[in-house]
């Protein structure tokens, strides 16, 4: 339920902010480009007047927050400067002009970034030079690029607080579903635990015959799944089934390794580990037995007979990994995730066979995100692998 939650709350906090995105860089590509084209027109503009720079009149000059300068020319020198318009202390045009004509060639347009730059300029001709100064322009598109990133910011904040409002509606029926199919699986499984208990011990009370056999073999296994369904639904609602402490998580591992060294030698697979020594852990001693023991057993079933099982706990880049290795069937491509589903089982004849119903490897993730870590699973080179990091 918290990973459907997650994924809607991000799938609507994605589609609200890419949204937002987009319409704030619109808004100031849009402003930007007014005033690029502004510019642009101006530069135009005195190009195709005839008249001499001075007789223009500035009331038919497209000037914004820039001034435009005419720069006269001959042979290559400057022989008048025309201002329309006011003049910004500090601009040296006739400075600007010499540097350009260093530069430039005639007929060349520079339009640059309004964010970086403050001139722009077309050397018309090798009589005449236009010079647009933008500094003003400059430092405005600076300031809305910043109000606009503030803009995104504190909206972005509001669009986390909606996203959770969004998403606690969207989920509630789904929340509510899941917690009566929870709230039943266990009542279920608390109401068959009394009838079981009296067949199971009735079956003892009869003559050892094959069908009071089959009675005791088939009671054995559903107390088993129903033991599982009631930890599982225990886990799910985040109840503990031991008290968090420090552990000696190296000890308990390697003593699950020797308590199945037993079980590994019937199915005719070897054992091997690589533990490393007195790494403590925060956790939950019996739930950390029940993780071993699942990965394990899980392990032991899928390897084929001759081959090793290795165990392997180390402490990586300030983790804890736990990894469990097997030769065997390899996990079917785009199985890695479902195999930790609950009732989901690869073998289905096999499982069957060792009383396994598909509850383990689902047990096993929910132990290890209650522990804040990650379990998965992958195959290569004939080799599976089952890895844990806290």
């Amino acid at each position: 339920m918290k990973e459907l939650s997650r994924k809607t709350f991000w799938t609507i906090f994605s589609i609200l902010s890419a949204f937002l995105l987009v319409s704030i860089v619109i808004l100031y590509f849009q402003n930007y480009r007014r005033e690029e084209e502004g510019i642009r027109r101006n530069l135009h503009g005195m190009q195709e007047r005839k008249e001499p720079p001075e007789e223009m009149p500035l009331s038919t000059m497209r000037i914004m927050n820039y001034e435009v300068y005419t720069v006269e020319l001959s042979d290559g020198s400057i022989t008048r400067i025309v201002s329309h318009g006011e003049t910004q202390a500090g601009f040296d045009c006739e400075k600007v002009a010499k540097k350009i004509l260093k530069t430039s060639s005639p007929g060349q347009l520079f339009l640059g970034n309004l964010l970086i730059t403050e001139i722009s300029y077309e050397y018309l001709s090798e009589q005449n030079l236009v010079i647009v100064h933008h500094a003003d322009i400059r430092e405005k598109l600076r300031q809305l690029l910043f109000y606009s990133i503030v803009c995104l910011v504190v909206l972005e904040l509001l669009m986390v607080a909606l996203s959770k409002v969004i998403t606690g509606w969207i989920t509630r029926p789904a929340k509510e579903a899941f917690i009566k199919q929870r709230e039943f699986i266990a009542d279920a499984s608390h109401e068959l635990k009394t009838p079981l208990a009296v067949i199971m011990a009735s079956a003892d009370e009869l003559t050892d015959t094959p069908y009071a056999d089959h009675i005791r073999y088939e009671a054995e296994r559903m107390s088993t799944l129903i033991a599982e369904l009631l930890d599982l639904s225990k886990l799910e609602e985040g109840v503990m089934l031991g008290t968090y402490q420090e552990e000696n998580l190296s000890k308990i591992v390697e003593r699950g390794c020797l308590a199945l060294e037993g079980m590994a030698f019937e199915q005719g697979v070897r054992m091997d580990t690589n533990i490393e020594e007195n790494l403590m852990f925060s956790c939950a001693k019996s739930e950390m037995e029940k993780l071993l023991s699942t990965l394990l057993d899980n392990a032991i079933l899928h390897s084929y007979t001759g081959t090793c099982v290795v165990t392997t706990l180390q402490r990586q880049k300030g983790n804890l990994v736990l990894s469990v290795v097997n030769e065997g069937d390899p996990i079917a491509a785009g199985e890695e995730e479902r195999i930790f589903e609950r009732f989901y089982r690869a073998d289905k004849s096999r499982n069957r066979a060792g009383n396994r119903y598909g509850l383990g490897l689902a047990i096993a993730r929910r132990i290890v995100e209650n522990h804040g870590g990650k379990i998965r699973a992958w195959s290569e080179n004939g080799k599976t692998t089952f890895q844990v990091i806290f």
